[in-house]
């Protein structure tokens, strides 16, 4: 049985330099499990974010996961301990500037929640 029994995959990938400005929405609570973000080439060191937009407002915001990237090729991956519930009509925000106009992807793993 695979481990991704019952999983949906959100992916984004971009080659041609732009910033990453991706959103995951879904209809009802879901559960985010794992993002995989992977650059293919030399860029600038810049914070890449995964964010949880609140649909009750940016006081109720949260930053999921900050990660400085490399002047390299590179992968990363937030894997949480215990995985984060998101509540209905909030969305996944990933944000990355890639001033450095680089080639890059992301996944994010999830299932629907209860």
């Amino acid at each position: 049985m695979s481990v991704y029994t019952n999983r949906l995959f959100f992916n984004a990938d971009n080659d041609t330099g732009a910033a990453i400005a991706e959103t995951l929405a879904c209809d009802g609570v879901y559960i985010l499990e794992d993002v995989r973000l992977s650059i293919d080439d030399s860029g600038a060191v810049e914070n890449f974010t995964v964010t949880v937009d609140s649909a009750l407002g940016a006081i109720y915001d949260r930053t999921l996961w900050t990660q400085a990237t490399t002047t390299g090729a590179g992968s990363w991956r937030m894997d949480p301990a215990i995985p984060v519930a998101v509540a209905d009509g909030d969305e996944i925000d990933f944000a990355w500037a890639n001033t450095g106009a680089v080639d890059w992807s992301i996944t994010a793993v999830y299932r629907k929640g209860a």
